[in-house]
């Protein structure tokens, strides 16, 4: 939208930070750096964010593809399948041991209510 006055003011902080213009010479006295790095910073904010998003998804990529983390991700979900399986099995043999308690405890003669 701008873009023709930040053209301008690019070149005005390039000679700022080489030391060329009255700015630069404004900047060393009052030892204010920071003003070009906010500038700069301020210009580029666009591109500095989509790097940094472009970086976090290179490395969620890395990370969700090691081979030791897919190794450790298949052995937990095994483990996890195989405690799922043996919480089952001992349900079913619970189950069985009350029923086989149930038909000792109830006398012959009565039947279910």
């Amino acid at each position: 939208m701008h873009e023709d006055f930040f053209a301008r003011l690019d070149v005005v902080m390039l000679e700022a930070r080489s030391g060329d213009s009255y700015l630069a010479g404004r900047i060393r006295e009052q030892e204010e750096g920071l003003v070009l790095v906010h500038y700069w910073l301020y210009r580029n904010a666009s591109n500095l964010t989509k790097c940094a998003q472009e970086l976090q998804e290179e490395m969620a990529v890395e990370v969700l593809c090691h081979e030791r983390l897919l190794r450790a991700s298949s052995h937990i979900s095994n483990k996890l399948r195989s405690n799922i399986e043996t919480l089952h099995n001992i349900k079913a043999m619970k189950e069985r041991r009350k029923q086989a308690i149930e038909v000792h405890i109830m006398p012959k003669g009565r039947g279910n209510a």
